[in-house]
């Protein structure tokens, strides 16, 4: 998670991104997350070891 606001912050300083733009991709990064975290928390209420595989084949393919 670090990283990711390390580089947002750096590619708008580096490439000419408004404050304004590194403002809202960090908002979205946050939304993004509190979202996935919700769905995956329901997910797993449902079937732990399908949401355990679903998880790892997303991560590995994004």
């Amino acid at each position: 998670m670090i990283a990711r606001v390390i580089t947002v912050l750096c590619h708008g300083i580096f490439f000419g991104i408004s404050a304004r733009g590194v403002s809202w991709t960090l908002f979205l990064i946050g939304a993004g997350l509190a979202v996935g975290n919700i769905l995956r928390g329901k997910l797993a209420d449902w079937k732990v070891s399908f949401s355990l595989i679903l998880s790892f084949s997303l991560i590995a393919i994004f």
